[in-house]
């Protein structure tokens, strides 16, 4: 079916506080980005209603899916967005990381904010091939909260084109409980994690590739203008194909 180009994008979310670095200064190299490297699935961590309507309208070609972690609309997404010439969203849906996973806004395994998997099954277009593509974000606070997502994630999302923050490093309990469940590390091995310096010192952002996958290229990016950057963290672009 031809590679597909993946690449997952912590946006940041919209604080005053980021002052110069705030979402209305950013919004278009965001939006510069995924023109540029033309994804054909982008999955996004951090996002609010509004800055993801931003890019809806800046990215024209491409559709969303998925809801906010509180279940209300107002709080952060981690949404697949993918390209409507390329590929056909058959189903696709949200679970919350935590003991009652359909229930949203639910948080049981000690972490203060709500946790979510957004996922979706495609049809791509081009070979008639079917996949199914997940977007996440984990616990930034506690490892308890992050391993028990991966061993959900295992549960649930087995095959699936995984991507998002794992606030979690190669080599620390989440990440390698994902490889030892049948996933690769598609990703650049750079750090990721910047804090709008553009000196990454942290490889947060990742994405995992079924072993049934084999990767063609992979690189981490980093676009700032005037000093501004996109986002605290450089997203990650891959390019994955099955095996036939």
């Amino acid at each position: 079916m031809g590679a597909l180009r993946i690449m997952t994008f912590n946006l940041r979310r919209d604080l005053p506080a980021d002052g110069a670095q705030r979402w209305s200064a950013r919004r278009d190299l965001v939006a510069d980005v995924v023109r540029e490297h033309a994804p054909d699935i982008l999955g996004t961590q951090e996002g609010l209603a509004h800055q993801l309507a931003d890019l809806d309208e800046r990215l024209p070609g491409y559709a969303r899916v998925g809801g906010c972690r509180a279940g209300t609309g107002e709080d952060e997404a981690c949404v697949i967005f993918f390209a409507t010439a390329r590929l056909r969203a058959l189903a696709w849906g949200d679970l919350w990381l935590s003991d009652t996973p359909s229930v949203p806004g639910s948080a049981t395994w000690g972490n203060r904010h709500p946790r979510i998997v957004t996922w979706a099954r495609f049809r791509d277009l081009r070979s008639g091939r079917e996949f199914t593509a997940a977007n996440t974000h984990l616990d930034h606070e506690s490892e308890v909260a992050r391993r028990k997502a991966a061993e959900f994630l295992a549960a649930r999302m087995p095959g699936a084109i995984l991507m998002g923050d794992l606030n979690a490093e190669p080599g620390e309990p989440t990440h390698s409980i994902l490889l030892g469940a049948g996933w690769d590390d598609a990703a650049a091995r750079e750090p990721t994690f910047h804090a709008f310096t553009g000196q990454a010192r942290a490889r947060l952002d990742h994405v995992l590739a079924p072993r049934t996958h084999r990767v063609r290229r992979h690189r981490v990016i980093s676009h700032a203008r005037d000093g501004v950057h996109a986002s605290d963290h450089h997203p990650i672009l891959v390019e994955i194909e099955p095996d036939e």
